[in-house]
């Protein structure tokens, strides 16, 4: 689940569907605890999800505090649930969730607890990675490279930035090589934001090949794909890093 930097702003138009939506998942949760509290697996997860669709609300209009809270919920029922099934799909919903809650600590502006919410992300997804390497391998891609993110927030070690940058790259590469460019544009993110990194904090010499081979992927896609608006904003963001004109922060 991605989230607006920007919260979204309710008007006379939108407050009452808004209100009605919050109110559905409200009765949605009352009604599955009974029977979660019984511990069927198929409710605890009804219930987990309806949470969840209750935390989207709240944090869509920036009230991340209590979407915070609502998560952190939801994860707990979700982490009884794999405990008991020990199985990819839901260890794919915890890590999944692990991973949005670390996007909401990131919005709320603590990066050390998002920080912790993706290194347990990593973990539970890399459980079963070999199962499904390919989806697992663009989640844990997007992991490692948020993961950076949040290191450079928290003036982590350079290595250990290093390592991340490193681990999401080697990773998406590895998707697409198997999967036929499955999840390119994932690629050309993860090589644009790392050679960002690294151009930004003077190491042009590792940084620009990241943006030349993001570059690369690129301008084939929009040869075949002239007006695909995504690569001509990537290609645009590209060319301005490697002119040195581009210095705000880019997050993935």
């Amino acid at each position: 689940q991605m989230f607006r930097n920007q919260p979204v702003a309710l008007t006379e138009k939108t407050q009452m569907p808004y209100e009605a939506t919050i109110n559905f998942y409200k009765m949605a949760i009352t009604v599955t605890d009974a029977n979660a509290k019984k511990g069927s697996g198929k409710h605890l997860e009804l219930r987990a999800n309806c949470i969840i669709g209750l935390a989207v609300m709240n944090a869509s209009i920036g009230n991340y505090k209590d979407a915070i809270a609502m998560y952190e919920d939801a994860i707990k029922i979700q982490k009884a649930i794999y405990q008991t099934l020990d199985n990819k799909e839901s260890g794919v919903a915890l890590g999944n969730s692990m991973s949005t809650l670390a996007t909401l600590y990131t919005l709320y502006k603590d990066p050390v607890k998002a920080q912790e919410s993706l290194e347990d992300s990593i973990f539970t997804l890399k459980e079963h990675e070999n199962e499904d390497p390919v989806r697992s391998g663009v989640l844990l891609a997007r992991n490692y490279m948020n993961l950076a993110g949040t290191m450079v927030a928290n003036k982590a070690d350079k290595e250990d930035i290093d390592d991340a940058y490193e681990k999401a790259t080697k990773k998406i590469s590895m998707v697409n090589a198997i999967a036929k460019n499955a999840a390119v544009a994932d690629e050309i993110t993860c090589y644009m934001l790392s050679g960002q990194f690294y151009v930004m904090v003077g190491d042009t010499a590792k940084g620009e090949p990241q943006l030349q081979h993001a570059l690369d992927l690129v301008n084939p896609i929009l040869e075949a794909q002239p007006d695909n608006q995504q690569m001509k904003v990537l290609k645009t963001r590209i060319e301005m890093l490697l002119r040195g004109e581009a210095s705000e922060k880019t997050e993935a």
